[in-house]
C-alpha cells in the first residue's frame, strides 16, 4: 500500500477535529461598580441607559439610578403604591411615559415629573375583566407607537399609542386561541417584525404593524433569551447552549454546552462589531464574531482585564459603546470600548451541530 494516500487520509481525519483559533487577543480594560460605591445589591439582572444619560441598574434588591458618580436607590415600601411594586428587577425600558420596570411580581412605571411609580392594567381575556399587572415581566420592548411586555403566564401584551390598557395577543395553535402562555423573550428585527419565543411551543413572529402572532418554528421549545442580528438570523440562548436560526432558509446551527460551559442566560447584539455576546451562569461571557465565525470570552479573574464573576445575567451597550455586564455575585463590570482583551478559546467541529 502506498504511504502517500494513507498519510492523506490521516490528515483529512485530523482536520475534522483540529482546533480553530479564535481571533487574536486584544487588550481589554474592565472597571468594577459594586455595593461599595452605593449599588443596592451585587446581584444585577437588568441594565438600561435612558435618554438623559442615566444608567438604570436592576438588582435582586431594588432599582438603581446611576449618574456616573452616585447612586439613587428605589425600593418597594410596604403600603406605599407610589413605590416599586417589587424589588426583584428583571427588565428595564424607556419611552415617553417614563421608565418601565418589569419585576418578578409586576410592572412599575417611573414618572419623571412626579417622581413616583405607577401601575398599569391589563384586559384579561380569560377573566373577562381588567386586572392589575402583578405577574412576572420577562422583557419590555417597544417601537414608535407600540409597547410590548413578554410575561410569564399571560403571554405577550401590547399597548398601542400609550392607551391606558394592555391587551393580550393570543397564540393560534390547531385552530385554538391560547391566551395564557409564557412569552420568554422578544426582539425586533431590522424590518420591524417582533420575534417572540414562547416556552413549550417555539418561535413566533409578529409582523410589523400586525396583531397576529405567526408560528415560525419549533426548532426548540425551551430558551432563556432571544436576539436578532443584521443578517436576518435569530439567536436563542438555552440551558443546553446557543442556537442560531435562519428564518429565510429554515436552517439552524447549534453551539452546544461543551462550548458555552453553562446555560446561556442572556444575549446582546453589537451591530457595529457584528458580534453576538452571550452571558452564561458560570462561564462568563462568550463573544461570537459573525464575520469570522470565531468565539472569544471574558472570564472571572484577578486582573483588570477580567470580570468579577462568571455568573452573568445582564448585558448592555451604552451610547459611548461601552459594554455593561451585570453579574450575580460581582456587581457590574464595564468593558471599555477600546483596547479590549478576549481570552482566546478554541472550537472544534464536534461542538457545532447543524
Amino acid at each position: 500500500m502506498s504511504l502517500r494516500p494513507f498519510l492523506l487520509s490521516i490528515c483529512l481525519l485530523v482536520s475534522n477535529f483540529i482546533f480553530a483559533e479564535a481571533r487574536a487577543s486584544q487588550d481589554f480594560k474592565v472597571r468594577y461598580i459594586g455595593i461599595e460605591m452605593g449599588l443596592s445589591n451585587n446581584a444585577v439582572t437588568g441594565i438600561y441607559q435612558d435618554k438623559r444619560g442615566f444608567m438604570w441598574i436592576g438588582t435582586y434588591d431594588g432599582l438603581n439610578r446611576y449618574d456616573g458618580y452616585n447612586f439613587f436607590v428605589y425600593r418597594n415600601q410596604p403600603n406605599d403604591t407610589t413605590t416599586l411594586v417589587n424589588n426583584r428587577i428583571v427588565s428595564i425600558y424607556e419611552n415617553a411615559a417614563g421608565i418601565w420596570v418589569g419585576t418578578k411580581k409586576g410592572l412599575s412605571v417611573y414618572n419623571f415629573q412626579s417622581g413616583a411609580f405607577e401601575s398599569r392594567t391589563l384586559l384579561d381575556h380569560t377573566l373577562g375583566k381588567q386586572v392589575k399587572i402583578n405577574f412576572n415581566i420577562n422583557q419590555i420592548k417597544g417601537d414608535t407607537d407600540r409597547l410590548f411586555l413578554a410575561t410569564a403566564g399571560k403571554g405577550l401584551l401590547i399597548q398601542k399609542d400609550q392607551q391606558p390598557l394592555f391587551n393580550q395577543l393570543p397564540l393560534k395553535i390547531d385552530s385554538r386561541l391560547i391566551w395564557d402562555y409564557h412569552a420568554q423573550g422578544i426582539d425586533f428585527d431590522r424590518e420591524g417584525n417582533l420575534w417572540v419565543f414562547v416556552q413549550g411551543y417555539g418561535l413566533f413572529k409578529l409582523a410589523n404593524q400586525s396583531d397576529d402572532l405567526e408560528f415560525v418554528s419549533a426548532v426548540t421549545n425551551n430558551a432563556n433569551s432571544i436576539i436578532t442580528d443584521r443578517h436576518s438570523r435569530i439567536w436563542l440562548g438555552m440551558d443546553s447552549g446557543l442556537l442560531m436560526y435562519s428564518a429565510e432558509s429554515n436552517t439552524h446551527k447549534f453551539f452546544s454546552r461543551e462550548l458555552t460551559g453553562h446555560k446561556v442566560t442572556g444575549l446582546m447584539y453589537l451591530k457595529e462589531e457584528d458580534e453576538i455576546w452571550a452571558s452564561t451562569d458560570g462561564s462568563g461571557v462568550f463573544i461570537y464574531d459573525n464575520e469570522t465565525g470565531d468565539f472569544s470570552s471574558l472570564k472571572e479573574g484577578p486582573e483588570e482585564t477580567n470580570i468579577t464573576s462568571n455568573s452573568v445575567y445582564a448585558l448592555y451597550q451604552d451610547n459611548k459603546g461601552e459594554k455593561w455586564i451585570g453579574t450575580l455575585r460581582g456587581g457590574v463590570n464595564v468593558v471599555e470600548k477600546e483596547n479590549v482583551q478576549f481570552k482566546t478559546i478554541r472550537k472544534t467541529r464536534e461542538k457545532i451541530v447543524w
